[in-house]
């Protein structure tokens, strides 16, 4: 559990914000090439993580889009699919749940910021 403070307010995160000591053995092999990603996005408060993404650089957001191509959004959604990892829900397997939603995020923010741009 994460207690963040904002002043006078108090925002307690059930799961990690950030994880920067994730267990790779863990992580299928597929999905390993994303974990300085993961470590970067996968953030499990949705207001912080919406934050970071609004406030990323196109090219950071070009990377972020272009982290999954379909073969590995296949093994991820195996992965976040899996049962087992559900009644065992590990760390990880959060952060990548957390990057999927920074993904799909990412991909707005990054069309209506091309968009804006081109005007």
């Amino acid at each position: 559990m994460n207690i963040i403070s904002f002043g006078k307010n108090i925002l307690i995160a059930w799961y990690p914000l950030n994880n920067l000591n994730m267990r790779t053995e863990i992580i299928p092999c597929a999905l390993q090439h994303l974990v300085p990603l993961v470590e970067k996005w996968g953030l499990g408060d949705d207001g912080y993580r919406d934050e970071q993404i609004e406030n990323a650089s196109i090219p950071e957001l070009k990377k972020i889009v272009g982290s999954l191509s379909n073969e590995t959004m296949e093994e991820l959604n195996k992965w976040l699919e899996d049962g087992t990892e559900i009644e065992t829900v590990s760390e990880e397997y959060l952060n990548y749940t957390a990057f999927l939603m920074a993904y799909e995020y990412a991909d707005i923010v990054l069309q209506d910021k091309l968009r804006a741009k081109s005007c």
